[in-house]
């Protein structure tokens, strides 16, 4: 039903919006900018391996995990 979808997005968009600042800018670029890991590794100044970080430990928290 749409009011259910409409407050799960809500949520989501709370819990996306308290995340710590790099993790939430690495989701952004990656699943909102469609960028690829090593683009927005090089948009943020940060290795692969930071970016593939942060975007675990950022899914996680959105995951409620």
């Amino acid at each position: 039903n749409r009011l259910e979808i409409e407050e799960e997005q809500r949520h989501f968009e709370e819990r996306f919006n308290r995340l710590a600042p790099r993790q939430k800018a690495a989701l952004h670029l990656r699943y909102r900018e469609n960028m690829s890991v090593g683009d927005v590794a090089a948009s943020m100044g940060v290795s692969v391996k930071s970016v593939e970080s942060l975007l675990y430990r950022g899914k996680r928290s959105l995951k409620g995990g």
